[in-house]
């Protein structure tokens, strides 16, 4: 398993001539990534003198999203290989010959084989809109110490939001039944429009606190 790898075995992997990991995979690594990073922000927060000074509900929300958060990485992990497993059912949907076998079948195969790849990237991006959302009051109310970290998790989440897009878009290209590709591509569109709203009043947000405002 991917998730199992030194960082340096999985780069080495990634770089190979294998047709996986590629950059679905990759995409969910740099969302975990993120996420982390938001955790870091939080550990530094939680408990400390300033953060006993927040309102109590304020300090329920940071504690509940720091458990959202650490929920969805353990999620996101698992498509790290989800995402290599869908592709080569492509490759073994293609590759699987039987003479016998009715050439309607076998493209309702290839087509269904589209549909699982998809799936991970899609559900990736789902993760990183969800996971935006969550790392706002961390931007907002997270040790000022660590603002950068919180930063750059919010930029890795969006990055990882559109690859994963990307990787969603391919494998619409090959799939026929228009009512489907149509249902995607409304959704994917949604996905973007709410997210790059969030990733950009996030980094201003995180731009206002390193001037000092």
């Amino acid at each position: 398993m991917y998730i199992d790898k030194s960082i340096r075995e999985y780069i080495n992997v990634v770089q190979s001539g294998d047709p996986t990991p590629g950059g679905g995979s990759v995409c969910s690594l740099v969302t975990s990534l993120g996420g982390a990073l938001t955790l870091m922000t939080s550990n530094f927060s939680i408990d400390k003198p300033y953060f006993k000074e927040l309102k109590p509900e304020i300090q329920e929300e940071i504690k509940k999203n720091h458990d959202e958060i650490k929920k969805a990485i353990e999620r996101i992990n698992e498509l790290i290989d989800e995402d290599a497993r869908g592709f080569a059912s492509v490759i073994n949907a293609y590759n699987e010959k039987d003479e016998s076998e009715d050439p309607h079948d076998r493209d309702q195969r290839i087509q269904e084989s589209y549909r699982k790849a998809l799936l991970t990237p899609l559900n990736c991006s789902r993760e990183c809109l969800k996971m935006l959302k969550l790392q706002e009051s961390f931007v907002d109310y997270g040790n000022k110490d660590t603002i950068t970290d919180v930063g750059v998790g919010v930029i890795l989440v969006y990055a990882a939001l559109e690859g994963s897009l990307i990787s969603v878009k391919i494998n619409l290209n090959y799939i026929e039944d228009r009512g489907y590709t149509e249902k995607i591509e409304e959704e994917i569109k949604q996905i973007y429009k709410e997210s790059s709203k969030i990733k950009r009043k996030l980094t201003e947000k995180v731009d206002k606190k390193l001037e000092g405002n």
